[in-house]
């Protein structure tokens, strides 16, 4: 004869099922499996069935198990070899970095340009900008390059000149009427 107490799981169970009854949301509780004492020997029915995680005090649920551990790198090895890095996790990506851009900043006042000169270092890009705090318009160009600029009064003219080798560039206002000088090296003089 079966047990009363070992059906008394299975009968709930089943009347939960046949009932179409839910748990409330959000709350996640484990069943006991159904029994299948009555067709095991005597034995294995009195064996207890297995333990279920315990629930979590803060949420009711029941814990998820860790997550697998990650495998160290190798001695030697880099720490990121995919490339990532939290530089290069920005908005743009990989390819996305400025080149190094060089200032150099004239300005035209009273018919003369200051500095007389700018020193930068070779064959990198330089940001080459001229003020105009003249009233009259002015044409300027960087001698020994194709950079040609038209600067308004009161205006600013700005360019990107690419890397330049090592020497002296000359900065003519107005076809030679003022110069200074763009110096590219260490070697250079103005």
């Amino acid at each position: 004869m079966i047990c009363a107490r070992r059906l008394l799981p299975l009968v709930a169970c089943v009347a939960l099922a046949a009932c179409g009854a839910q748990e409330p949301a959000g709350e996640v509780r484990e069943l006991p499996a159904p029994s299948t004492q009555a067709t095991a020997p005597a034995a294995a029915a009195d064996a207890a069935p297995p333990a279920a995680p315990p629930p979590s005090a803060t949420t009711g649920t029941a814990e998820a198990p860790a997550p697998p551990a990650v495998p160290e790198a190798a001695p030697g090895a880099p720490a990121d070899p995919g490339g990532a890095s939290a530089e290069g996790a920005g908005t743009g990506g990989a390819g996305d970095e400025e080149p190094i851009r060089q200032p150099a900043r004239f300005t035209l006042a009273a018919g003369d340009v200051q500095p007389a000169s700018v020193r930068v270092a070779p064959f990198l890009a330089v940001a080459l900008e001229v003020v105009n705090d003249d009233a009259i318009a002015h044409r300027v160009r960087l001698v020994g390059t194709d950079v040609a600029l038209s600067v308004a009064p009161g205006q600013s003219g700005r360019r990107e000149v690419a890397g330049l080798a090592a020497g002296m560039y000359t900065l003519s206002v107005d076809g030679g009427g003022a110069a200074s000088a763009l110096v590219v090296g260490g070697d250079a003089a103005p």
